[in-house]
Order: C-alpha cells, then structure tokens, then sequence
C-alpha cells in the first residue's frame, strides 16, 4: 500500500481521546506528515475533508468507525479504527498500539478490507449522518404504544415473507455481528455480498433469518394493519414509516474500507471478540 503521509481524524465526542490525539500530534512533527479533523465538532485540530486524507482514524466505538466508513466510501479512503474501551469489533488496534500502527502506515505496511454497504430509497426517510446508506443495518422497528409492526419482505419482486411482529432487520456482513447476531441472525463473513433479514420477535412458526446475495434488491412494505415502524440506519434514527410505505434496499457500488495491520482474519476476530471459547471437553491443558 502507499505509505501515509495524511491522516483524517474523527473522535468520539464523550470519551476520553486524549491520548490519541497526543500520539496523532508526535506522529505529525516529522516532516510531511499532516493530520486534520474530519468532523467539525473536533477543534483541537486542524480541519479538512476526508478526500485530501491518506487514511481515517476513527478513534471511539463501533459507531465512531461506522461514521469514518460513510465520509471515507465517498472519498475512497481506507478506515483504521481505534478502541476505546468497549467491544469495538471493527475497530483494529487499541491505544497503546498506535505507535507502531503509525510508522507502520508510514511505510505503507498495511492492507485493506473492503466492507458492503446498501442504500434505501422509496419513503421519505434519511439520517442526518448517513444520509440514504448503511454498512451495518436497516432496522425497522414498531413505535412504542403503536401496536405490532406488519411488514412484507420481497426480494427481487417475489415475496419472501410477511411478519407481524417486533420488525425486522436487514443487515449487512458487517452488520451480521450486531443487532442481528443478538436477534438470532448468523455471523456472516465480509467477504460475502450478502444481506441477511432477521425478524425481530415475530409471531408466527418461523423465527429464522434469510441470507441472500447482495446483488438481489430487497423491498420492504409496511402494511395494514400494523403500526408504524421507526427506521435506523447503523443505529440512527432515519425517521417513520406508515402503513403503506416501501422502501427498496440495494447494494452500493462503492464499498467502504478498513485497515488491517496484525493479519489476522475475520474469523479470529470473531473468536476474540465474541468471547467464543471452548467446551471444557475440548479445552487444551497445560
């Protein structure tokens, strides 16, 4: 990869980021290197667009690496996500690690992990962050004191199912492994172009998930005579829909980016992340 001499910053508002923004400022001394923010709710640095950076840090939460991913996608710009203290399962490195993560991107030794986004058109609805796009989830849940949801799920102009129930998820790979894994949904490898479609405590005998191609386009109807359903994309709020509302999911062409530095792949992460561990039949003893 090109080595970095440029890097966009975007932190989380609420936590304690002082000591990325220290390692970002010693990282800069030498010459040509140039850091800016990327959100203009970040003073302590200098701002400018994601387009005239190398690469975005996002230093935060999962939340914080899905707002880097939007600004970054448009600008063809790769994500690196720093931890700061919770799950943080897109996130790459944690604090300490910046140091070497720094003059590893300044010799270009690191490589990317392309990641599927979709878009949604049909009803009046967008988030004030993201605009029409998700790289995590669509979620369509019911209003609370409104009733059950009805929904119909139709791909590629056949109906797949309907639900009355709680809602529905529509999730990317990289959404696999939030709210839709906590749902019941499978992990789904982001290597695939997939969605998975997961009902949120319906009432009927089928409580699974689907898994299709992201080349499908997915349709999601709010029906009679259900209540109305609030609309999140990667987790806000992109506004209500009404029985009788469509909204179309289909898959964007720009995919989003994120740096990878250890070379570790998606399914060790997932064991780590997740806490997966071994029946104690199979654990190793020393």
């Amino acid at each position: 990869m090109r080595p970095v001499r440029r890097i966009g910053v975007l932190l989380h508002p609420s936590r304690d980021t002082a000591g990325v923004v220290e390692e970002l400022c010693r990282w800069s001394e030498h010459p040509g290197r140039a850091i800016c923010s990327i959100d203009k709710a970040t003073s302590s640095l200098p701002a400018g667009p994601a387009s005239e950076c190398d690469v975005l840090l996002a230093a935060g939460g999962d939340g914080t690496v899905l707002r880097a991913l939007h600004s970054g996608s448009a600008a063809g710009v790769a994500v690196l996500g720093v931890n700061l203290g919770r799950l943080g399962f897109l996130a790459e490195i944690d604090v300490p690690a910046l140091p070497t993560a720094f003059e590893r991107l300044s010799r270009g030794d690191y490589h990317v992990e392309p990641r599927h986004g979709m878009r949604m058109a049909g009803a009046a609805l967008s988030c004030e962050d993201f605009g029409t796009t998700a790289f995590n989830d669509v979620v369509f849940t019911r209003v609370p004191g409104s009733g059950q949801s009805a929904i119909a799920v139709t791909v590629n102009g056949d109906v797949l199912a309907r639900w009355w129930g709680d809602g529905v998820i529509v999730a990317t790979p990289t959404g696999s492994t939030a709210y839709s894994f906590a749902a019941g949904g499978p992990i789904v490898s982001p290597r695939l172009g997939a969605w998975v479609v997961t009902p949120l405590a319906p009432h009927g005998t089928f409580h699974g998930s689907f898994v299709l191609s992201g080349e499908e386009t997915v349709t999601v109807d709010v029906l009679h005579p259900g209540g109305p359903v609030a609309v999140e994309l990667d987790g806000r709020p992109a506004g209500t829909a009404t029985p009788g509302d469509t909204i179309t999911l289909t898959g964007m062409h720009q995919l989003g980016q994120l740096v990878r530095l250890d070379g570790h792949s998606f399914y060790h992460r997932a064991r780590r992340k997740l806490q997966l561990t071994d029946p104690p039949q199979l654990r190793r003893t020393s």
